[in-house]
């Protein structure tokens, strides 16, 4: 997957592999957040891939000096 693909989703531009969107995620209820797994490394992302999402945006090099360069992105 792409750096450019979790960039965006943290812009609100792009969404995670299952469509949803930054902004949708922060609304959703806890019940939901306790017992889905997959989003966990689109909010906090990490360089291996995860246990429980196939689709996993990685925390690359990249994508590090991005988050540094921009404070939106850190917001």
């Amino acid at each position: 997957m792409g750096n450019e693909r979790l960039i965006a989703f943290y812009c609100g531009k792009g969404h995670d592999h299952k469509g949803r969107r930054l902004e949708d995620m922060w609304g959703l209820p806890s019940f939901w957040l306790e017992h889905t797994h997959d989003y966990i490394q689109w909010l906090f992302p990490i360089p291996e891939m995860g246990r429980f999402n196939a689709f996993p945006p990685l925390l690359t090099s990249e994508v590090q000096a991005d988050f540094e360069r921009e404070a939106s992105l850190r917001q």
